[in-house]
């Protein structure tokens, strides 16, 4: 009988490591800068052999190719923790914590998937659109083609490997290594978390389910608000205004909210955030407006005291027919957003103390037939983006004050744009001096 004697793997030589580490931080680079050439061998020698470590740091360095930031991963605590047994999660964190924001919802996602699961790319990109991770920033972009983006970002840093490839050279499916599933897995537990309320589970897995997850941060996405049954039960000691590293929040409705805007409006007092947050979505919720019923709030009541918002949406709300007032108070707003607010006809008056607001977007108001008078006393407002408010004629007196202003787009306001018609619309010379101007029609 025979004896199996064991075979230890041994890792990349440093001529090895060096070569591997070259190949993917200077890809497409042309030629090399000596300083960073001398940090990247010394970092590629820190990996200790380790192929996914030199991958994932070459990645990441990749993208930030200036002797700075190099000298920061060099010089990093993280280097210490390599020696340790499970020292190669902490060091390829690195990685996952220097990425954008939108492609860490993304990863943190997989950690759903089970290891060494064959991954249909175009099936993963579709469970990203229908979660809401993929975001267009430009009018009319395709959003598969966005979705391919973050995915061929995430393979550029070695995210996912063992690409499978058609006979057009199209990848279809990948793999995550067992070490990338790990930092999934372990980011997902504070950094990600998104929850959907179904008929079935909601019995055993309420949003009470969240009392306790205090150390969540990030992002936090709650959809399919509409299926919760028993309000005060299911969602009371959700207690959202305890998780002060939360910095982003959506909630979302689906189509059975119709017909109860009382429990709806409850719901939201219950999921009302910290001060802290720093971004919130609230899609297709249909609760009245406030000239019908003052005595309700219509987002989450504590939303006046969001100090530190910097981004609110608001979208799908058909009967909202005016902002209230406590927006006003949300001091450091750079970012508004109204989108398929149908009976919306007029914005709060004072909005002139959003001294912060830098990008107002108002998209699919059909009965919004003016913009206030005092837009032009937002200093700061640097883009101005109007769709499809088809009542609109004018905008406002003083906009040619708006010295910050780079960017108006105009489209599907046919009476708006005949009075913005370069050279002869009436709005024309006071709208000229803005370096990027879009006008449907023209």
């Amino acid at each position: 009988m025979g004896v199996n004697i064991p075979h230890v793997l041994k890792g990349l030589n440093e001529d090895q490591s060096w070569t591997l580490f070259e190949q993917v931080a200077f890809e497409g680079q042309g030629q090399m800068d000596p300083k960073l050439k001398v940090i990247g061998k010394d970092v590629a020698q820190k990996c200790k052999g380790v192929p996914l470590v030199i991958k994932c740091l070459g990645g990441l360095m990749r993208q930030n190719p200036n002797e700075r930031y190099w000298s920061f991963v060099q010089e990093n605590e993280i280097w210490k923790l390599l020696k340790e047994d499970d020292g190669v999660i902490p060091v390829l964190k690195l990685s996952y914590i220097h990425l954008p924001s939108h492609l860490k919802q993304c990863f943190a996602f997989c950690s759903i998937l089970r290891k060494d699961y064959n991954i249909p790319k175009d099936r993963l990109i579709l469970i990203w659109r229908a979660q809401g991770y993929i975001q267009s920033q430009i009018r009319n972009e395709n959003i598969q083609d966005i979705g391919d983006e973050y995915f061929n970002d995430l393979l550029s840093r070695s995210f996912f490997q063992e690409e499978v490839k058609d006979e057009n050279g199209n990848i279809i499916r990948c793999k995550m290594h067992d070490l990338i599933h790990d930092l999934a897995l372990s980011v997902a537990k504070s950094s990600f978390s998104s929850m959907k309320d179904d008929k079935e589970k909601l019995p055993k897995a309420t949003l009470n389910e969240l009392r306790d997850l205090n150390d969540l941060e990030n992002h936090l996405g709650i959809e399919n608000l509409d299926m919760v049954r028993n309000v005060e039960l299911e969602s009371m000691e959700a207690i959202l205004r305890e998780k002060k590293r939360l910095q982003s929040l959506r909630l979302q409705w689906g189509p059975n909210i119709r017909g109860d805007n009382k429990k709806n409006e409850l719901l939201l007092d219950n999921l009302e955030p910290h001060p802290n947050l720093k971004e919130l979505t609230v899609f297709g919720y249909e609760g009245p407006s406030f000239s019908e019923c003052p005595e309700l709030q219509y987002l989450p009541e504590g939303t006046h005291q969001l100090t530190s918002l910097q981004e609110l949406c608001v979208k799908n709300c058909p009967n909202l027919r005016a902002l209230p007032d406590w927006v006003l108070n949300l001091t450091s707003l750079e970012t508004l957003k109204i989108q398929s607010c149908s009976e919306l006809h007029c914005l709060p008056e004072g909005t002139h103390r959003l001294t912060s607001l830098q990008e107002l977007h108002v998209e699919d108001c059909l009965n919004l037939k003016a913009l206030p008078n005092w837009i032009p006393n937002l200093t700061s407002l640097k883009t101005i983006d109007i769709w499809g408010c088809d009542k609109l004629q004018y905008l406002p007196e003083g906009i040619q004050h708006l010295t910050s202003l780079r960017s108006l787009s105009i489209t599907g306001c046919p009476q708006l744009s005949e009075r913005c018609k370069k050279e002869t619309g009436i709005h024309w010379p006071h709208i000229a001096h803005i370096p990027y101007i879009y006008i449907e029609g023209n």
